[in-house]
């Protein structure tokens, strides 16, 4: 709560219904792009980074 007090003007989502949806979205659609554009390997298994990853992305997607 504390990043988005300091930071919530820089987000997309700034409500919970967008930003869960924002989660879903890019779960379901963009999430393998992101870790190819950005050259990482796709994740076979959740974990802590992966699931900090789904966070900051749903504070920008669209």
């Amino acid at each position: 709560m504390k990043i988005f007090k300091t930071n919530g003007n820089n987000w997309e989502n700034k409500t919970l219904d967008t930003y869960l949806e924002a989660i879903a979205d890019w779960t379901e659609g963009d999430i393998e792009n992101y870790y190819l554009n950005t050259k990482q390997e796709i994740p076979k298994n959740i974990n802590w980074k992966v699931l900090a990853d789904i966070l900051m992305a749903a504070t920008m997607y669209e």
